[in-house]
């Protein structure tokens, strides 16, 4: 665990928690039928944590994972390349790997990552990726 440095001293990170997610203001829409809500902002060095909910038909388009993610699906089902993870899933994409993801029915996932996802074009394709316009998965 890491620590805080305080005049000299080591102290352990501060605890918290937020209120039960509701659907309300505190979810923002991160691309079309997929919406976030973040539970930790991170930095640099540090994860993020967030709550994803996909609509039925929602798809993330390929993408590549700068550092390590943590997927665990909440409710109902996601799938990308490698196959579907229903409700209780855990989902760990490494560094630099890459996928897109769809959810045919909709589904709530606690998503953990840590630097950057960067939006391009999947290896089999030329064509650049516009994540603003979501195009099919």
């Amino acid at each position: 665990m890491s620590a805080h440095r305080s005049r000299g001293r080591s102290t352990p990170p501060l605890p918290f928690h937020l209120p039960a997610p509701r659907d309300s203001g505190q979810w923002t829409p991160l691309l079309d039928g997929v919406r976030m809500r973040l539970l930790h902002p991170g930095s640099r060095n540090h994860a993020r944590v967030a709550l994803l909910r996909y609509e039925a038909g929602a798809c993330v388009p390929w993408h590549r994972h700068s550092g390590d993610e943590h997927v665990y699906v909440l409710e109902g089902e996601q799938q990308d390349e490698r196959g579907r993870y229903a409700a209780g899933s855990y989902v760990f994409n490494p560094a630099q790997s890459g996928h897109s993801v769809q959810s045919p029915r909709g589904c709530l996932v606690l998503i953990h990552w840590l630097g950057p996802v960067v939006f391009e074009a999947a290896p089999h394709s030329s064509l650049p990726v516009d994540p603003s316009r979501n195009p099919p998965c």
